[in-house]
């Protein structure tokens, strides 16, 4: 027998072989493939959410309500909203929140507030802090008491009384009400010719018209 003979039976027997282990043990490597496709699949799985960027928290500082995704840990904070706002009490905020968040979540400013007060005094960029009080404090108008008939004099001078055509901004300064502002205010509507025009004044309105109406002039 030659060596080419030799070596191509020898092929051919390697060949059936092969084929009869196939065909004997088909249903096992079958399975044993299937399952080596599933381990794989499962690996890439964790693989792939194993770098999936965690979602940020998204707050919004006007609203009240804490916004959380699981997993998450927010330091809360509580403050006091109290005064002349619409709907005062305890709101939650979280940290970063600032006064002006506190008022507009506690309905906002209410028609009965000192604006003067709030525009000079109350800094809406604050931060707030835990346990913190914000008060918006009421506009108090004086209250003028009535003339009695036996103390009314026509003698009594005008003097006394705010011209708002020629005053200067300290002695406008000087009525009830009327800051540096709203004096400079009535200084650059003029000239006037009725009392009653202080109404369209900024910051003046029928409420503080009623509480210096009788302290000016004209002339």
């Amino acid at each position: 027998m030659s060596a080419n003979n030799y070596s191509g039976d020898k092929q051919n027997y390697l060949d059936i072989g092969f084929k009869s282990f196939i065909v004997r043990y088909r249903v096992e490597l079958a399975a044993s493939f299937s399952l080596i496709a599933l381990i794989g699949s499962v690996i890439l799985v964790k693989l792939v959410f194993s770098y999936q960027k965690p979602i940020p928290v998204v707050l919004n500082p006007s609203n009240t309500e804490i916004q959380e995704n699981k997993g998450d840990s927010l330091t809360h904070i509580f403050i006091d909203v109290s005064g002349a706002v619409v709907s005062p009490g305890v709101y939650q905020f979280n940290q970063g929140n600032r006064i002006g968040d506190a008022i507009k979540a506690a309905g906002g400013i209410s028609e009965e507030a000192d604006q003067m007060y709030i525009a000079e005094k109350i800094n809406l960029a604050q931060l707030l802090t835990d346990g913190q009080k914000v008060y918006i404090p009421f506009f108090a108008p004086t209250v003028s008491l009535p003339v009695e008939a036996s103390d009314y004099s026509p003698s009594t001078p005008e003097s006394k009384l705010i011209n708002i055509n020629t005053g200067t901004q300290d002695e406008l300064m000087t009525l009830p009400g009327i800051g540096k502002t709203y004096a400079q205010n009535i200084i650059n509507g003029r000239p006037y010719t009725s009392i009653d025009e202080l109404q369209n004044v900024s910051g003046i309105g029928e409420r503080r018209f009623e509480q210096i109406k009788t302290l000016v002039t004209l002339y």
